[in-house]
């Protein structure tokens, strides 16, 4: 999964010699992502600031119960 974004800010603009210069930041981050994952249901969401990721397991990989039977 890589997740990469720009910031440019258009309230804080600065002149210079009649020039107008956007101030800005980017970022880049690549993250590896376990097996297992149910690829279809990924969800991101930009919240105060904050990027919320959430990355639910596949039900084949979900734990389950078995039952144990004694004789």
């Amino acid at each position: 999964m890589v997740v990469e974004g720009e910031r440019k800010d258009p309230a804080n603009l600065a002149t210079n010699g009649g020039s107008t210069r956007l101030p800005y930041s980017s970022f880049y981050q690549a993250i590896d992502l376990p097996d297992g994952l149910d690829n279809n249901k990924i969800r991101c969401r930009l919240h105060d600031g904050m990027l919320d990721v959430q990355l639910p397991i596949a039900e084949t990989m979900k734990s389950r119960q078995v039952a144990i039977q004694s004789s």
